[in-house]
């Protein structure tokens, strides 16, 4: 019989897999925006850890599309068309690699920030001083009067960014993995029917 302290509470193990996400050095959501250890200083690119569970998903499934495409889509193709698509599709990977490298080095901090040391530890913002992170076009957590309009703080990275748009909350996770399913089902589908096409007019 189960005693008091034996008793796992419902939900705890899901929690505690949740909790390495959000505490794990190296791979995190970036949501506990609260961690001492996540606000210390900015985020300078998109290598520095922690690393988001996105990012790894997106490498697994541009390296798994990449070996799809030149080790079974293409050889499935007939053979004229198989040089010209492999020559078209290598040129778009390497492309995309570049674009893909380029924005994860790239520092799109405002210009005025990119000015100051990058080792500056980033305050806390005190709510009892200050309503707005960024209030008459200056920052109070960089310290910093922003050079436009569009530049806002970013609570993830901990700085200002210049053209700001968003990071993906928890939200929108869901429906990226559901493009991303979609994405795998569609390819695979392409591959049966493909298949299946071979089979038909092969005498």
């Amino acid at each position: 019989m189960l005693t008091e302290h034996q008793v796992t509470p419902i939900g705890q193990e899901t929690s505690q897999k949740v909790k390495f996400f959000k505490r794990n050095p190296c791979c995190s959501f970036q949501d506990n925006l609260n961690a001492a250890h996540f606000r210390r200083g900015r985020r300078i690119h998109g290598l520095q850890l922690p690393l988001h569970p996105l990012q790894l998903i997106g490498w697994v499934a541009l390296v798994s599309f990449g070996l799809g495409t030149f080790l079974v889509l293409i050889p499935a193709l007939s053979t004229p068309v198989q040089q010209p698509l492999f020559g078209l599709l290598s040129g778009l990977y390497v492309v995309h690699g570049i674009s893909h490298i380029a924005a994860l080095l790239l520092d799109p901090s405002d210009s005025e920030l990119r000015k100051q040391s990058v080792d500056r530890i980033v305050p806390e913002f005190d709510r009892t001083k200050h309503a707005h992170v960024i209030e008459n076009g200056r920052c109070h957590l960089c310290n910093i009067a922003t050079s436009s309009s569009r530049t806002k703080h970013c609570s993830v990275c901990n700085k200002c960014v210049g053209k700001f748009d968003h990071h993906y909350n928890n939200g929108h996770i869901h429906q990226q993995m559901s493009y991303l399913h979609f994405a795998i089902l569609t390819w695979y589908n392409f591959i049966i029917e493909i298949r299946k096409y071979r089979l038909s007019v092969t005498p």
